[in-house]
């Protein structure tokens, strides 16, 4: 049975939108940091999956690992992809939909 974390809070709290183009270009840079992390998280549950396709078929001798296990380490990489993700969309929900789409990605040099 997978046990779920709780949610995290929002890495806003209960800030305001900013208002000048300093915070906005910093807020737009933290997103983009935190799209990265996410983008990470994802990049591992791949992998993660890709290693047990290429296990199967082996005896549990042979891979060294339980299926208790595997469902320890995959719950554990989902529960912080999605931790990642929400607080990705947190950050963003701050910029707007129409700053979001103007700016990440493409940051004011």
């Amino acid at each position: 049975m997978r046990a779920r974390a709780p949610p995290p809070p929002s890495p806003a709290g209960d800030r305001p939108r900013p208002t000048t183009e300093a915070e906005r270009d910093l807020l737009v840079d933290r997103a983009n940091a935190e799209l990265g992390a996410a983008t990470e998280a994802g990049t591992a549950l791949t992998c993660l999956r890709k290693l047990l396709v290429h296990t199967r078929g082996l005896s549990r001798d042979e891979r060294s690992f339980s299926h208790h296990e595997v469902e320890c380490l995959i719950t554990v990489v989902v529960d912080e992809f999605e931790r990642r993700l929400q607080v990705t969309q947190a950050t963003a929900d701050l910029l707007g939909p129409s700053m979001v789409a103007e700016r990440l990605h493409h940051p004011s040099t």
